[in-house]
């Protein structure tokens, strides 16, 4: 007859035909979709966790197979170090190096502080 009925039923588990009857036939179609998505997305995280954990351990394995390499690596950055602040310390005052020093150890103080501000901020956030 061409009139539109207003259904204030609750749809979710409902199912409507063509010709307007509702059946509660989607409970039994909606739940097992349902509850295998909720397995994929918990095995997909479960996966995730486990694949970080893994990369961690092969980043440390690797670093314990290359371990003479980082000291060697270490003791070129140091002896370059030694080479620039040298070179500083000949070519500048006393007074003018302590300066520089003062400025470089203020600085660094004011990003690890900053950085660890910043973390704490996010775990206390993150709990």
């Amino acid at each position: 007859d061409g009139e539109f009925q207003l259904v204030t039923e609750d749809l979710d588990d409902d199912v409507a035909s063509g010709d307007g009857t509702v059946h509660d036939e989607g409970c039994n179609v909606r739940k097992p979709a349902r509850t295998i998505a909720v397995l994929i997305v918990i095995g997909g995280f479960i996966s995730l966790i486990s694949l970080f954990f893994v990369m961690i351990y092969e980043s440390v394995a690797h670093m314990h197979d290359s371990f003479p390499d980082y000291i060697q690596g270490a003791k070129r950055i140091s002896n370059d170090t030694e080479a620039v602040i040298s070179l500083i310390s000949k070519q500048a005052s006393p007074k003018m190096v302590q300066d520089m020093t003062d400025k470089v150890v203020g600085s660094l103080g004011d990003i690890v502080s900053l950085l660890v501000s910043a973390t704490v901020g996010n775990l206390s956030s993150t709990l």
